[in-house]
């Protein structure tokens, strides 16, 4: 069994290293810029400039402001995340976030899963394609 490591939790956000992916849930139904930032932070500083790929878990999140979206769209430094998967409550959420993804044409792969099995699955995939 995998053990959680660097775990970094506040009252909006929890994230930690398990199994070589950075993990981090949004505990808040409603993320404004100041979640944004700080779940950036959170894994930036988890992540200790080494490249993982990262599992966010956007399932509690009810909205997202339009601050919150334009931050969290900013590129950031690529080489130190190898993919993202985002978990999502919901198949039509998930159709939603793919929508708006496909504008935004990140820097680092991106795909939303309702599952998180499959969603880990994807991202070790996508960290040994890199290797």
């Amino acid at each position: 069994m995998a053990v959680k490591e660097h775990i970094i939790e506040t009252e909006t956000g929890c994230g930690w290293l398990e199994d070589d992916i950075i993990h981090y849930i949004f505990k808040k139904s409603k993320v404004d810029l100041p979640e944004a930032k700080e779940s950036v932070e959170i894994m930036t500083t988890i992540a200790e400039e080494k490249a993982y790929p990262y599992l966010i878990d956007m399932s509690r999140m009810k909205t997202i402001t339009k601050e919150a979206r334009a931050y969290l769209a900013i590129p950031r430094s690529s080489e130190k995340n190898i993919a993202t998967a985002a978990l999502t409550p919901n198949l039509i959420a998930k159709l939603i976030g793919t929508f708006f993804i496909s504008f935004n044409n990140p820097s680092v792969r991106i795909k939303l899963f309702t599952e998180e099995h499959e969603a880990i699955r994807w991202l070790k995939k996508e960290a040994s394609a890199r290797i």
